[in-house]
Order: C-alpha cells, then structure tokens, then sequence
C-alpha cells in the first residue's frame, strides 16, 4: 500500500483547493483531498479514521507508481493535532503550506460561509467577528457544536 510523502496543509481560501486540482492533473502525482464533505480525515477535525491502515486503504488503494502521493487538507493546518500526528506517521513527508492576508482570508470565508454554503447565520463580517467569543464559550460547553471555519480569527492563524 502506498504512503503519502507530501501533504498541503494550507489556510482555508488560499488557493489550495487550485493547487490540488493542477497537481491532480499531472501523471506523476496521486492526490486525495480529506476533511468533511470527501474523504474521512485521519488527521484534522473530528478524525473518522483511527488506524494508519484504515487511513491508505481508505485514501491510496488506487495509487499506482506516481512518484508523489499525498493529501489536501485545510483542516490539517487549523487543528492543533494534526502536525504532530503527520510528523509521527511520516516524518519525512513534504509539507506545503499556502497562506494568505488573514484580512483577506477571513472576509472569503464570511461570504463563503454565508452566501455558498449557508452555514454562517450572521450576514455582516464585523458581528460575525463579534459573535465568536460567544460561540467558544457555547464551544467548551458543548463541543462541536460550531463548524470550526465561522471560527475565522482562529481560521487566519
């Protein structure tokens, strides 16, 4: 079974989603894209996967002879487990990180959140900044309650 040797662990709205697609594309790289909504995350929020084996049936079963495999995840840069869990199962994996204006970012994500994907309630940036002190401490209370992204200061990081 392959193993990943590179991983991209950007910011959410900085461009590694495009990065992920062009690198689909070239004959020598196998990539998957992990977190919610596609494959179960092994290493960022809210893990599905438990076990190493789970984790490259899961994601590599179909990797043949590229010369790089690997993973796509955002979430992989925003939780505070993933570095140390990546690093333990492959120290000597790449790590590409795309960062952008934690500004810029953030007001992305608002509209993302807010006009794509409906998950934002709160329709203007500045109360939705406002409203994340309330939500981390309905967070502690009852964990998992908030998609992680409507946390955008944290989000920028």
């Amino acid at each position: 079974m392959r193993k990943p040797n590179f991983f991209i662990v950007g910011q959410t709205r900085s461009g590694t989603t495009t990065l992920f697609a062009q690198l689909k594309q070239h004959p020598d790289v196998y990539i998957v894209h992990s977190g919610r909504g596609t494959l179960l995350p092994f290493f960022g929020f809210y893990p599905k996967i438990r076990t190493e084996e789970e984790y490259l049936e899961t994601h590599y079963a179909n990797a043949k002879d590229e010369k790089r495999v690997g993973e796509k995840s955002t979430d992989n840069l925003m939780s505070q487990t993933s570095a140390s869990k990546i690093h333990h199962y492959y120290p000597d994996a790449k790590i590409i990180i795309s960062l952008r204006n934690p500004v810029d970012m953030m007001i992305s994500l608002h509209n993302l959140m807010t006009n794509s994907i409906t998950i934002e309630p709160i329709l203007d940036f500045e109360e939705a900044i406002n409203a994340e002190k309330i939500r981390e401490e309905e967070e502690r209370l009852h964990p998992g309650k908030y998609n992680p992204y409507i946390f955008y200061s944290k989000s920028a990081c």
